[in-house]
């Protein structure tokens, strides 16, 4: 709860722990109030660094993804593997985008302001797209990406971008950690 000492805000938080047999016949209880002023001022902080550094970030990210997909269009001179690098380039500034809107989430979520976009989603559709992002990725470190029925159709309600956005992530793990000649298997199925 909020106080006043000396004319100055404060925040306090209070516990209470009860002592059944106090004295015989009665219960006590014990009281701790403790100044927690200083941590709320230091989490109000982490978060508006969080919100002020994600937005500073998106500016120039999306100047250099649609530099990226510029250059990707009229890639006509590249061969196979510079069209995969800088597709993968492409992508990597997607998944950045996404780790900026996270951060940007938590802000949200802290705010009591976090909106979902809920709508159908094909969960195919959603774990191709995150295939496709990282198959370079996969490719430059020899690791197979097998996935097996993501050409079923299975519609959910769900935010897409955070769909995608936590599939990406748990896909970075055997990318990162897999050894080279491994198979990264995904597999798709429902269940009614």
């Amino acid at each position: 709860f909020n106080g006043m000492i000396n004319g100055e805000p404060r925040r306090y938080m209070l516990s209470a722990v009860s002592i059944p047999d106090f004295l015989p016949g009665r219960c006590g209880a014990v009281v701790v109030l403790d100044d927690v002023t200083e941590f709320a001022r230091l989490d109000e902080l982490r978060s508006e660094l969080i919100g002020v550094a994600s937005h500073e970030l998106k500016s120039p990210l999306t100047s250099l993804q649609m530099n990226l997909l510029m250059l990707r269009e009229g890639a006509a001179d590249l061969d196979k593997r510079q069209h995969g690098l800088v597709t993968a380039a492409v992508a990597g500034c997607e998944e950045l985008g996404l780790t900026i809107e996270e951060l940007l989430d938590v802000t949200r979520v802290e705010a009591g302001q976090l909106r979902l976009n809920l709508a159908q989603v094909d969960l195919g559709a959603v774990l191709r797209s995150v295939r496709d992002a990282l198959q370079t990725r996969f490719d430059d470190a020899g690791v197979k990406f097998v996935m097996t029925n993501a050409r079923n159709s299975t519609v959910l309600l769900a935010d897409q971008a955070r769909l995608r956005s936590v599939f990406a992530n748990i896909l970075a793990n055997p990318l990162k950690y897999s050894p080279s000649g491994s198979v990264v298997e995904v597999r798709m199925s429902s269940r009614q």
